[in-house]
Parts: structure tokens; C-alpha cells; sequence
């Protein structure tokens, strides 16, 4: 899991560490910056190049989740490799997921299909829905949480049980949907 966190001081470089901060600030967006060059490197370099016996699964809590989404959309090898996402999102904004560049458009119903999206029970997503708007399948299977309470880390910890054996979960092989 990767948890980027931010502060006022920024570094020669133009990063923020030290505190975390708000979803909208400019700290943030320098943040989801920077995790998105990281889940770039990740694929590329540790998980692209080689085989998984069990399969690939992404998984992303919280600011951090942005960086996951974004990487399904921007690299069409991604959801061919991956057999799921699996996102916590407490008060984080939702991330919907598409093809950037319109070659793949079975990306966004493959993400609606292999993904499970744990959102707090409190987030504006359900309030919207509550009020008769429809919520965009672009945002993924979305669960509604009680579990998921302020913080993204603890969030994985408190929906481990939903999750017993990813090998055999009620997610659909790779393959079938290729």
C-alpha cells in the first residue's frame, strides 16, 4: 500500500512530505503527482516484465487510489495483466476509470466488472444517491462501508475477512472477459 502524505515545506525538487493534507489542495495534487510517477515505475519495472502465477491485483487506499485508477486508464497492458482492483476510499474524492487514449474501450466495463470499490458509509457518493442520482459505473463496483471510517490505512486491516483468498474470490478469471 502506498500512503502519500504531504506538507507546507517543499523540497528543491517541488515534493511535499511531512503531513498529511486535504483531497482538492495543492499539496495533494503534487502528491498524486508524484504516486502516479511511482505506480508508472512499479508496472514497469517489478510487475510488466514478468508472471504471476496468482494473478495481478492492484489495490489502493485512499489519495493513493488515484494513482491505481489512473494507471488502468493511461496503459492498456494493465487490466489484460490484472485479474482486479480492489480501492478503499474514505472522504477521498472517486476516481472514474477510462481509456485515455479511446484504443481499449473494454476498460471501463472491465473496471465496473473486476473491481471492488470499499466507500465509507458517509461519503457524498451515497447522499447523492439517497437524493435519486444515479452514480456513474465508471467509479467501479462500489460497496458502501461502515468499516471504512477517516483513515484509508486502516481500512484494508478492517475488510481483510472480505477478502479470504483472492485466488478463489467471487471475481471472474482474467481470461473470461478477454
Amino acid at each position: 500500500m502506498i500512503t502519500i502524505t504531504a506538507d507546507q515545506d517543499i523540497d528543491p525538487n517541488g515534493a511535499h512530505y511531512g503531513q498529511d493534507v486535504s483531497y482538492s489542495s495543492h499539496a495533494t495534487d503534487v502528491a498524486r503527482q508524484e504516486s502516479e510517477k511511482l505506480a508508472d515505475y512499479v508496472w514497469e519495472n517489478y510487475i510488466e516484465p514478468y508472471e504471476f502465477e496468482g494473478g495481478i491485483w492492484l489495490i489502493g487506499a485512499g489519495n493513493a487510489f488515484y494513482a491505481v485508477a489512473k494507471l488502468i486508464g493511461s496503459k492498456d497492458t494493465v487490466y489484460q495483466r490484472c485479474r482486479g482492483v480492489i480501492g478503499f476510499i474514505c472522504q477521498n474524492a472517486l476516481r472514474p476509470v477510462s481509456s485515455v487514449s479511446n484504443n481499449s474501450p473494454f476498460i471501463s466495463s472491465w473496471y465496473r466488472e473486476r473491481s471492488r470499490i470499499f466507500v465509507s458509509d458517509n461519503h457524498d457518493v451515497w447522499r447523492k444517491q439517497e437524493e435519486g442520482k444515479k452514480i456513474s459505473k465508471r467509479y467501479g463496483k462500489l460497496i458502501k462501508s461502515p468499516e471504512v471510517g477517516s483513515t484509508a490505512n486502516e481500512s484494508p486491516v478492517d475488510h481483510r475477512t472480505d477478502f479470504p483468498s483472492l485466488e478463489h474470490s467471487q471475481f471472474h478469471d482474467a481470461e473470461a472477459l478477454a
